[in-house]
């Protein structure tokens, strides 16, 4: 796996924005969904897997969905849209790790 790859996702700011600031970053967003489209590309040929990685792959749907959770009685419109974020999340991951 490309070492760019993996800091593509690893040090992309969707998921902190998110959690600390209660903003979604829609190129963000799409740039982490395109990096995960490419992820299970290389992983398709690849013998093993980056732990550090699969671990960070592990919570980006369930914290997304955890945000929309906490926001839906008080802001319904952005906890649909985390909430569709979210499974598009769990969708690529489970994509990867499917490889």
């Amino acid at each position: 796996m490309p070492t760019d790859l993996k800091q593509a996702i690893l040090q992309n700011p969707f998921l902190e924005k998110l959690r600390n600031e209660v903003v979604v970053d829609g190129k963000a967003f799409e740039a982490l969904c395109q990096s995960l489209t490419e992820l299970e590309r290389d992983w398709k040929s690849a013998t093993s897997i980056d732990k550090e990685l699969v671990q960070e792959l592990y919570v980006l749907a369930p914290v997304t969905k955890n945000m929309a959770d906490s926001l839906a009685s008080h802001r319904p419109d952005l906890a649909r849209e985390l909430a569709e974020m979210a499974v598009r999340l769990d969708a690529l991951v489970l994509n990867c790790l499917a490889s």
